[in-house]
């Protein structure tokens, strides 16, 4: 719910049900995601957030898996990408819309038609939604804050063109638990920032690249590129 730092020590108020009470630590790790109550507690700045909408679809026919953002020129201007992950019998659809958008569910509804055309998706059976962090500056990657570090999209530690997350929580949540592990209490943060400079210039190559990435020229060349090599490219980002 809230924390405090004083004394070298940290102070996090819990809740659990109705009640509250407080667990005291010499550090505190903050790894629950975009929507951070430890990073807000710190004041350290806010970062917006992508909607996702993902369905469970039945498979009408083979998909090999592949690994790269769909993008469709007809949805409108708040449509950030779609992807596609294999799953069995069933097929993971998912879209991502930039923050505000204004009826995320008719879009991507819209996507699947357009998928559908494409590819062997068949009926729906779940349908999730969700947010992930809308990274757009170096600034919004900040590792933790006195005693407190940040891990995973709560630091803002993620990839600001595709979205993937789940290797930036891993190493930077491993690279935390070094630090603690490794430093005194009041030299756990400068470890841990020092240890994940490589993921945070990593974050600031890709943002030279977004820009263009969502630009209409961007999104327009790469319509006359050759898949293998949008591919090839995409791995990197």
């Amino acid at each position: 719910v809230s924390l405090t730092e004083q004394g070298g020590v940290v102070a996090a108020t819990l809740k659990n049900g109705g009640s509250r009470f407080v667990v005291t630590c010499n550090n505190l790790i903050g790894a629950v995601g975009e929507r951070s109550a430890v990073r807000r507690s710190l004041e350290i700045g806010s970062v917006a957030t992508y909607v996702t909408v993902q369905d469970f679809v039945t498979m009408e026919g083979e998909l090999e898996p592949f690994f790269d953002c769909i993008y469709m020129r007809d949805i409108g201007d708040s449509y950030a990408y779609s992807y596609v992950v294999p799953k069995g019998d069933q097929a993971i659809v998912g879209s991502v819309f930039y923050p505000h958008t204004r009826k995320p569910h008719e879009r991507h509804a819209q996507a699947i038609e357009i998928l559908s055309q494409r590819l062997p998706l068949g009926q729906k059976a779940k349908r999730e939604a969700g947010v992930a962090l809308n990274v757009r500056a170096a600034t919004d990657v900040v590792p933790g804050h006195g005693y407190v570090v940040l891990a995973g999209e709560a630091g803002g530690f993620m990839s600001p063109t595709s979205g993937e997350g789940i290797s930036y929580a891993m190493n930077s949540g491993r690279l935390a638990g070094q630090a603690i592990a490794q430093n005194e209490p009041d030299r756990v943060l400068g470890g841990y920032r020092e240890t994940t400079q490589h993921i945070a210039g990593n974050i600031r190559r890709m943002l030279r690249w977004l820009p263009f990435m969502e630009s209409r020229t961007g999104k327009y060349l790469a319509g006359f590129v050759p898949t293998p090599l949008v591919s090839s490219v995409t791995k990197g980002l």
